[in-house]
């Protein structure tokens, strides 16, 4: 659904920048009135409307020459030129836009100059950014003449020389830098938004190459654009072209490239590759190619390479923050997980709880202490002691995942079973532990339930009266610890039993011996061994692995 998103993104995102670039080249641009044998007839407009491109054949002391080609093919030659202009209405004051031109310019009309810089106003050589300047016609026919001594040998012309009446040429020079400081803010920002959104992985494969092409496209729409460069840094000096060409041209160049590389290796890998980042590519390389084909270099006005390096930031951009919605619906949902995770393993620790701390133990336990406290102290201390020692180890190993030591278990094991025989004097409990166990951890309250079980559903439910015998047992060998308890109640059910083998993972029985039953499922692969005499008694065993439950130090 995201990939589609993009895709729909990037034909609504080329549509609307085709919009405005088509907007713009029909209503920046006026209509081309191509100079003949160096005259040009505007007298068919009105004064207010009139505006016109003076492309074509202009006239030099060697000759017709053809412009713009001549302010760029002329090997660094001084150019002398000019044209006569038939204009709608004498005595009237009309305007004129120069392109960017790397050198010395003068202007002059009827021989009266009306711009200069460089060495025709006694200065530096400069970046002469795209001018516009009004002057004053005192008939309707006027000679516009034009001296240009380039600096640098290599530049192209943005567009041509315009004139016009002062509204409509004014507006053509406003939209100009209108349209630059758009390109250049426009480039600025999606380059930020870009890393901002990249900000978890910087140096991704993807980040350097746009660095270079965004850092290329900024300077290169702050020094080659048609006007930004004259109303910011009109005291720039032609000097610095000399590095500023070659270095963004450069930077072009090894970003281009390396993103092409990277992004062919993502494609090959598929590894985080979106077809929308092959679009852009591709429209990057148009963009490239229209302005060769139009500027003859990509070294001149690169307004189509700009605009291209500005959609596949936009598209970067955009990529970077679809993956970031994915990244962060994943991020919720395994948060949302982990949290319906920590309520279900607090569910089963509270269920554990309510499965083995009964109420009525410790009501019990406490009535046996008061009883004893009258008569025989000692053995008061003693149940005492006995009842600490469990609630000691069962709170702090309640967790139904917690692990405890052997030793600890079994010190539980028999404090719980101290209890129990004084409770119930019928029952006697007898304990076969081997003297040398090893020093191992053990599942927390793995023992215990299972006596708790023998007396409650095994002898007691038998009759509540009846005398019963418990045996436990536990030894070790070199590979298991071997846990064996036998009684002689009356024994498990062939219903039980099958609740018991046929538990699963999922089943929410609470029941003290499917928990454990479990638990060394999870654990050990183990399970418990029950042999059951309906009516006679039970046996039931389990097996540890020594080697899987070695303490850490």
């Amino acid at each position: 659904m995201i990939k589609r998103s993009i895709i729909f993104f990037h034909a609504a995102l080329f549509l609307i920048l085709a919009g405005i670039f088509l907007y713009l080249n029909l209503h920046v641009n006026p209509t081309s009135h191509d100079v003949e044998d160096g005259y040009i007839d505007l007298s068919n407009s009105t004064w207010m409307n009139v505006y016109a491109e003076l492309d074509g054949e202009w006239t030099s002391k060697n000759g017709s020459v053809t412009m713009p080609d001549i302010l760029y093919k002329n090997n660094m030659e001084k150019i002398a030129v000019s044209v006569t202009v038939k204009l709608p209405e004498p005595h009237s004051v009309y305007a004129m836009i120069i392109p960017k031109l790397p050198g010395n310019i003068m202007v002059r009309v009827n021989h009266n100059t009306v711009y200069q810089c460089g060495i025709y106003d006694s200065g530096p050589s400069a970046i002469s950014g795209a001018v516009s300047f009004d002057f004053f016609a005192p008939t309707d026919t006027v000679e516009i003449e034009l001296f240009f001594t380039p600096d640098f040998d290599f530049f192209t012309v943005s567009h041509p020389i315009i004139i016009g009446s002062i509204l409509k040429t004014h507006t053509i020079f406003a939209r100009m830098i209108g349209m630059d400081i758009f390109l250049f803010m426009a480039l600025l920002f999606f380059t930020a938004v870009y890393f901002t959104t990249a900000r978890h992985n910087v140096f991704s494969i993807t980040s350097t190459p746009i660095l270079l092409l965004a850092l290329a496209a900024i300077l290169r729409s702050l020094t080659i654009n048609n006007c930004l460069l004259s109303v910011l840094m009109p005291w720039l000096r032609m000097d610095v072209m000399y590095i500023i060409y070659p270095i963004t041209s450069l930077l072009f160049v090894s970003g281009i490239v390396t993103f092409t590389l990277r992004t062919a290796k993502q494609a090959r890998d598929k590894a985080n590759f979106h077809i929308a980042q092959l679009i852009a590519l591709i429209i990057l390389y148009i963009s490239l190619g229209l302005d060769i084909r139009s500027y003859d270099t990509v070294f001149g006005y690169s307004f189509g390479l700009l605009a291209g390096t500005l959609f596949l930031i936009i598209t970067m951009c955009f990529i970077n923050y679809s993956n970031m919605a994915m990244t962060y619906k994943a991020e919720y949902q395994l948060v949302s997980s982990y949290n319906d995770t920590l309520k279900a393993t607090q569910r089963a620790k509270n269920n554990y709880l309510s499965a083995h701390l009964k109420p009525h133990f410790l009501f019990n336990a406490l009535n046996i202490i008061s009883g004893y406290a009258l008569f025989d102290t000692d053995k008061a201390k003693k149940v005492c002691d006995s009842l600490s020692t469990y609630f000691k180890e069962f709170f702090e190993n309640c967790d139904v995942n917690a692990m405890n030591s052997l030793s600890n278990e079994i010190e539980l094991l028999k404090s719980f079973g101290y209890i129990e025989e004084e409770r119930f004097p019928e029952i006697h409990l007898t304990y076969d532990i081997q003297k040398k166990l090893p020093a191992i951890n053990v599942p927390a309250l793995i023992f215990q339930p299972l006596l708790e079980n023998a007396i409650n559903h095994g002898i007691r439910k038998k009759s509540s009266t009846a005398s019963g015998h418990i045996n436990v047992e536990i030894k070790s060998d070199k590979k298991n610890l071997t846990f064996v308890m036998t009684d002689d109640g009356c024994g498990f059910s062939k219903e039980s039993l099958s609740i018991i083998n046929n538990a699963d993972d999922n089943d929410e029985n609470t029941s003290s011996i499917i928990t454990i039953n479990r638990r060394l499922k999870e654990l050990y692969n183990e399970k418990l061994y029950i042999k059951t005499v309906p009516g006679k008694g039970s046996e039931v065993s389990l097996k540890i692995p020594i080697k899987k439950s070695a303490k850490k130090e």
